[in-house]
């Protein structure tokens, strides 16, 4: 009986030490979401900025800021691609549906690019150009919507991976 207490005093730092990387890893993977949100959705993020552009019609400031979302995207995509998952069980399917999230997250957010470009001609257009102008910048309008439907099929998979994740740890 000694000797059984001895060995789960000695193991469980291991399993606590476990633990803790675990709950590292899955931290280092879900910060980049939060990195991605604030980004977007923050008050003085790229994408409050974007919009005052575009309501102040400064289109080419607006494409400067998806060009710009773009880098923080790629960087951040990158950086989940790199993450190593080979200490934890269930870490390569956690970094496997994140990084689909975040591309799909990549593309609606910088679909806008092409919206903007379309008000761009749309702003300077003739009277006549106008309406083929509009209904072309209507149905990209629609095609948006695609894109909200993989970001919202991404994201399911992703909140599956982190909820395994963490149950398979006891986190």
């Amino acid at each position: 009986m000694k000797n059984l207490i001895i060995y789960i005093i000695f193991l469980l730092p291991l399993f606590s030490c476990n633990k803790n990387g675990a709950i590292s890893f899955r931290d280092t993977i879900t910060q980049k979401e939060h990195d991605i949100s604030d980004m977007l959705i923050s008050k003085n993020g790229l994408e409050s900025r974007k919009l005052e552009y575009l309501i102040a019609e400064d289109f080419d400031h607006a494409l400067a800021i998806t060009d710009s979302q773009q880098v923080v995207f790629d960087k951040t995509i990158q950086e989940l691609q790199m993450v190593n998952t080979d200490q934890f069980s269930g870490g390569d399917h956690l970094k496997q549906a994140a990084v689909p999230y975040h591309m799909a997250l990549k593309e609606l957010y910088l679909y806008p690019k092409k919206e903007i470009t379309w008000q761009k001609k749309l702003s300077t257009a003739t009277k006549q150009d106008k309406d083929s102008l509009q209904h072309e910048l209507l149905e990209i309008y629609k095609d948006k919507q695609e894109y909200y439907q993989n970001v919202y099929k991404a994201n399911e998979a992703y909140v599956l991976a982190v909820q395994r994740f963490n149950k398979g740890h006891g986190l």
